[in-house]
């Protein structure tokens, strides 16, 4: 009988052990998961962002410049 309980709770060890390994397995891969999806929300967002951002470097460039100099013309004093 006390040999069939050892046999018994060895191979209890043993699936105990495998199971151990595929959560621990399974945790890592969580973890991988969790960060990928972190990285993609943070690409998301930066494309989100980026939208529209040629014509507010269009606008920025067009308001940041200094006004162009106005070249007039004096017309000649007429004489009368």
């Amino acid at each position: 009988m006390t040999e069939l309980l050892t046999s018994r709770r060895r191979v209890l060890a043993t699936s105990l052990h495998g199971i151990e390994r595929r959560v621990a397995a399974l945790d890592a891969y969580a973890s991988q998961v969790a960060a990928a999806d972190a990285r993609y929300a943070e690409v998301r967002e930066i494309e989100r962002l980026a939208v529209g951002s040629d014509e507010l470097l269009d606008l920025l460039a067009r308001t940041s410049s200094p006004a162009p100099r106005r070249t007039t013309r004096r017309s000649p004093r007429s004489t009368r």
